[in-house]
């Protein structure tokens, strides 16, 4: 049996002084970041940490502007249209998350107008063969009831 040292072993995550897992995201941005004959070798330990710091910071953030926003409504829970209300209301997180589109069951503005056009034409499309549809059976002597 091989002999215990006195040491505890101290992990990347504790060590930083952080709460998200530092090794997680080592995984995850090694499988990402894979170096394809490059000279260089992918990510380093020291970015891994860094990278999870700030997605940590950024996340504490958006939570503290969240539960403001909860408590301004008189609210204990955060619901996802606090979250939604946090990032509009708030400078430095709207300009951070510009490119988010967050579904809270409200209007989102941020939808592109490609989408809902093909969505509308799609409809109007379908109710135009209802209606070719509909005609044709009351030529045919059909009731449109039955």
């Amino acid at each position: 049996m091989p002999e215990q040292s006195g040491r505890k072993t101290i992990l990347k995550t504790d060590r930083a002084g952080l709460v998200l897992p530092v090794p997680r995201f080592n995984r995850g941005f090694h499988a990402r970041f894979k170096p394809s004959g490059r000279v260089t070798g992918g990510v380093g330990d020291g970015f891994t940490v860094c990278a999870t710091a700030t997605i940590e910071y950024a996340i504490a953030e958006l939570m503290q502007a969240s539960l403001n926003t909860a408590r301004k409504a008189k609210r204990t829970r955060v619901l996802l249209s606090d979250v939604s209300e946090a990032l509009r209301s708030d400078h430095e997180l709207a300009s951070a998350f510009s490119g988010f589109l967050i579904s809270a069951g409200e209007h989102n503005n941020g939808i592109s107008k490609a989408i809902l056009c093909n969505a509308d034409k799609k409809k109007r499309e379908y109710d135009r063969l209802k209606s070719i549809e509909a005609k044709a059976n009351v030529e045919a002597g059909k009731s449109a009831f039955a």
